[in-house]
């Protein structure tokens, strides 16, 4: 029977859907193909594509009609059994039979590289290319003659025979195993089996959590792994999710020499790979197990000093004895990270970074769940050396400052060569910046697009005060983050204000507000900005920037002004205090010369605000440029 008939059956237009009519990921190369040949293979791939990376429908499977090789779809799961569809063959086109089995494969192939293509039915999702497999003759030929197509499902099944099928297919080609998903009651033939085969294993999953395996069975797995070594092995994720359970360090060391990504939850010990670039650490217990026995949990770095590129580490809180802490010298030696590119840490503070030397181009990220008293000793010895680190190596930054509900945060953030001077170019740096050090956490891995995002140099800092510092205002807030700025660059530098010069972007949008003569202590080094964003409820700080224009930056071109919370029908006469103070500070800007005048101006806002902006616009465009209103 032609294929055709049978791309219904796998989900291909079905119920009414164009899947062809919707660009696929990537079509394959096909270069060489005629016009014609090259579309039916377009349109063939589209449709699979849509199939296998879904998983919304139920899908018919039809049974196989090669004698040779055959599981039926009963083998794989405790589903029902197989439905042959009803097509009409009148209605089926035949030009299908155009691509010959050479251009199926490169489909197959190309359809290869979705993560864990899957098709739904039986309570199990791993089966896409077993169902593909059943079409026709000709598929099941050219996608048996494919060994690439089985290595990424060969644990996807709960029965071992089904097992067995899958991993003959693979020949001898190195495989992916994940048994994260294996029941409890498949795991000893499934880690005697993955034990056997770890000369070809190339990517390995394991989970102790609740519905996979035993913790005796997890545990012993491990350490079994960890003392015969994975010669092909390039990424291995183990997780131990009960944060209950003591973190595991098994006096073991790991060769794996071609390990490039390594994830560990609860359990370490040290890997000898000279390719390792991908490091993930989840620390669950108290700082007091941080070493077990002579080892400790810096031990998995200390061997890929050379290698490692991104470190991501995220260390839970111990609810049980708060406080614990770890002398520096039980980690151990200083390490220092030659080539590291993006560093992550999440925990309650910065002890476990402490004897970790990072390049000054590095881009980290710090987010810590501490009071002001201990973030101030973090800084000493961790803090204020990442926040000048950046600005030594060149170039300008952005830096922004900002506190909203539960967290404030500190971003200092290169500005990227060619980048436009508009407010939204000097922005954006902070806000790719929280968006990657989640994603990060999230699913980040080597072959993500996420990690070139990361190699930009910089700092971010979100810090989450506890509820013993819920009465501090946000103006408090970034009056503690803008002073650690200015002793981490005090500290380095006897000419502070020269060290500032890199910093040509300024966001300060906080609602709250300090005192005039605090605003002008903060900020009277930062001469070198043409960028500032601000909150119009900030009255101190516009009123100091418009008395002192020559002395608080001087060479200030874009204003970006946030007018949240100035309505226009409860406040008009604050509403026009702010236009006086904003016309004063533009002719003290022209006044001081044309060069250093302000010739851009946004309002940003509520629609609420909208009296307001037109007034400021109807007064400011005789001296301004460009002023702009942006209300939402």
């Amino acid at each position: 029977m032609a294929p055709i008939l049978y791309m219904a059956s796998l989900g291909v237009n079905k119920r009414g859907r164009d899947y062809t009519s919707s660009a696929p990921a990537k079509p394959p190369a096909l270069n060489t193909l005629s016009p014609s040949t090259l579309i039916l293979a377009h349109e063939l791939y589209s449709g699979l594509y849509h199939t296998m990376a879904s998983d919304d429908d139920e899908y018919v499977l039809i049974q196989p009609s090669a004698p040779s090789d055959v599981m039926s779809v009963s083998t794989l799961s405790d589903g029902p059994p197989s439905r042959e569809a009803t097509l009409s063959p009148s209605s089926t086109p035949r030009t299908i039979y155009a691509l010959d089995e050479s251009i199926l494969s490169t489909i197959f192939l190309a359809l290869a590289t979705i993560d864990r293509p899957t098709v739904g039915y039986g309570g199990y999702n791993g089966l896409g290319f077993v169902v593909a497999s059943h079409v026709c003759r000709t598929w099941r030929n050219v996608m048996l003659s494919c060994p690439e197509l089985w290595v990424a499902t060969v644990f996807s099944f709960p029965r071992e025979r089904a097992v067995q099928t899958i991993l003959e297919r693979t020949r001898d080609l190195p495989i992916e195993v994940d048994l994260t998903i294996a029941p409890a009651r498949s795991a000893p033939w499934c880690t005697s089996l993955c034990f056997n085969l770890l000369t070809r294993i190339k990517s390995l999953r394991i989970s102790a959590a609740r519905g996979a395996i035993s913790r005796d069975d997890f545990n012993e797995f491990i350490r079994s792994v960890i003392a015969t070594g994975a010669p092909v092995l390039q990424l291995l994720d183990i997780v131990q999710h009960s944060a209950r359970v003591q973190d595991q360090f098994p006096d073991l060391e790991f060769f794996a020499p071609n390990l490039r990504t390594l994830r560990l939850s609860g359990i370490f010990f040290p890997c000898l790979s000279t390719a390792l670039t991908f490091l993930y650490l989840k620390i669950a217990r108290p700082f007091s197990q941080l070493h077990h026995s002579g080892a400790n949990v810096l031990d998995v770095i200390r061997n890929s000093m050379e290698t490692l590129e991104h470190i991501v580490v995220e260390m839970l809180p111990d609810l049980t004895s708060p406080g614990q802490e770890v002398s520096y010298g039980t980690l151990g030696e200083e390490i220092h990270l030659f080539n590291a590119q993006s560093v992550s840490y999440r925990g309650p503070n910065l002890v476990l970074l402490r004897p970790i030397h990072l390049p000054p181009d590095a881009f980290v990220y710090l987010s810590l769940d501490t009071p002001v008293i201990r973030l101030v000793e973090d800084a000493e010895e961790v803090l204020l050396v990442r926040i000048a680190a950046p600005l030594l190596t060149g170039g300008t930054y952005a830096l922004s400052i900002g506190a909203e509900i539960g967290t404030a945060y500190l971003s200092i953030q290169f500005l990227r060569s060619g980048a436009e001077t508009q407010w939204e170019d000097a922005l954006k740096p902070t806000i790719r910046a929280r968006r990657v050090a989640n994603d990060l956490y999230n699913h980040g891995l080597p072959d993500s697009d996420i990690i070139p995002k990361a190699t930009d140099s910089g700092i971010l800092v979100e810090w989450h005060p506890p509820q013993s510092d819920d009465d501090r205002t946000r103006g408090e807030l970034v009056y503690v983050l803008l002073e650690l700025v200015r002793h981490a660059i005090g500290a380095r530098m006897p000419n502070e204000s020269g060290f500032f010069e890199p910093i040509m972007s300024l966001d300060l949008c906080v609602s709250d507000d300090l005192l005039a003569a605090e605003w002008a202590d903060l900020l009277q080094n930062y001469a070198a900005v043409d960028t500032l964003r601000m909150h119009a409820a900030s009255t101190s700080l516009l009123a100091a920037l418009a008395t002192q224009t020559t002395s608080l930056l001087p060479n200030l071109a874009i204003l970006v002004l946030v007018l949240d919370a100035m309505d226009d029908r409860a406040g008009h006469q604050r509403a026009k205090t702010l236009a006086e103070t904003l016309e004063r500070l533009v002719l003290g800007h022209l006044a001081a010369g044309r060069d250093s005048s302000i010739e851009y101006i946004r309002l940003e806002g509520r629609l609420d605000s909208r009296f307001f902006a037109e007034t400021v616009r109807e007064r400011l465009s005789v001296y301004v440029p460009k002023v702009e209103i942006a209300l939402v």
